[in-house]
């Protein structure tokens, strides 16, 4: 017997589900669960989105939680202990 399996597509656009949408068909109507997760979503794009899971017993749907492009403090710290790292040699050694 065959395992089913469970996959996560994590899309940064609701807009580029045309390109998984048959991927996702495919392995739902093999028994396989599918969750997709957007980072950013438009009205006009949910659509097909929301067909296919009403279609689909085993494919949902969500938002992903999208990194903006500002530096976070965990980046900041990192990028100023290496070069903290370049300017006092005794650190690496």
């Amino acid at each position: 017997m065959a395992r089913k399996l469970k996959v996560i597509l994590v899309v940064e656009k609701g807009r580029h589900f045309f390109y998984y949408k048959n991927i996702i068909r495919a392995l739902c109507d093999r028994g396989h669960s599918v969750l997709a997760l957007f980072a950013q979503t438009e009205d006009k794009f949910m659509q097909p989105i929301d067909q296919l899971r009403a279609e689909t017993a085993h494919f949902d749907y969500g938002r992903a939680i999208y990194r903006s492009s500002r530096k976070r403090v965990a980046d900041l710290c990192s990028l100023l202990l290496n070069y903290r790292a370049f300017a006092d040699p005794a650190i690496t050694s």
